[in-house]
């Protein structure tokens, strides 16, 4: 649809009148880990279910806290299911905060739809994962409550003043030093959003592990957490490698 990097409400009407009947939906997914800047264009969520056609959007992580500053790039699953996409499919992990599943909301006879496919059987997560869910989604039900309880919204939160004290903290445990440090949140899934913060060096250089991933400041973070504002430091410097985020398994359905 479109171009690379400029896609118009004309590409998309013009598209569904060269389709007639057999355009079942548009599928509209965001681009997590990575960003087009320059000469670009795209057709907003609220357009794209003006067009007539049922509209399936992916928005990633799972965005829903909707006024933290440092995710202010990423797409709300409260927008997309309030402009009318037939579906919104996100994570459940990641952003949101629970266990690793993917989510599909949105109108009845869609869910419906998607729930009577074969794969739905073969993807679908199993009962301890869907009670964690279920705890995690009514944390959110209160803004405030989920932003402390959930690792990865109260470490995304975490003022200057706590990252430097747990610094302090594992480069004294480990013999490191703190140095200042900007990160990306979990391997790239706010792609735009660079975090301040202290990091920190291993003097022993490569060849010793990353202890900031399990220190005695704070808890594990791994490639589907904030690794922008993990509680540690003392790294070596080989470990500023970004590893990628892997993402959980996700249906997705085209309607008749």
């Amino acid at each position: 649809m479109g171009t690379t990097n400029r896609t118009r409400r004309a590409d998309y009407e013009a598209a569904l009148a060269a389709g007639g009947e057999r355009i079942g939906a548009i599928l509209r997914a965001h681009p997590s880990n990575f960003r087009t800047v320059g000469f670009v264009a795209e057709v907003e969520i609220e357009e794209l279910c003006e067009l007539g056609a049922a509209v399936i959007d992916d928005v990633g992580s799972g965005v829903l806290t909707d006024d933290l500053e440092l995710l202010a790039g990423e797409p709300p699953v409260r927008r997309s299911v309030g402009a009318g996409a037939a579906l919104t499919a996100f994570s459940g992990d990641k952003l949101l905060g629970g266990p690793q599943a993917g989510m599909l909301v949105g109108t009845r006879a869609a869910v419906e739809a998607c729930r009577r496919h074969p794969l739905a059987r073969a993807v679908r997560i199993d009962k301890l994962s869907l009670a964690a869910l279920e705890a995690t989604l009514a944390l959110h039900r209160d803004p405030v409550a989920a932003r402390r309880t959930l690792p990865v919204l109260a470490m995304l939160e975490a003022d200057d003043a706590t990252l430097s004290r747990r610094a302090n903290e594992l480069a004294a445990a480990t013999g490191g030093t703190v140095v200042a440090s900007t990160a990306r949140v979990g391997g790239g899934r706010a792609a735009a959003a660079g975090a301040a913060g202290a990091g920190g060096r291993d003097r022993s250089g490569p060849g010793r592990r990353d202890r900031a991933r399990s220190g005695p400041a704070g808890r594990r973070s791994g490639g589907c957490g904030p690794s922008a504002r993990r509680p540690a430091a003392a790294r070596p410097a080989h470990a500023d490698r970004r590893r990628g985020a892997r993402g959980g398994a996700r249906v997705r359905a085209v309607l008749p």
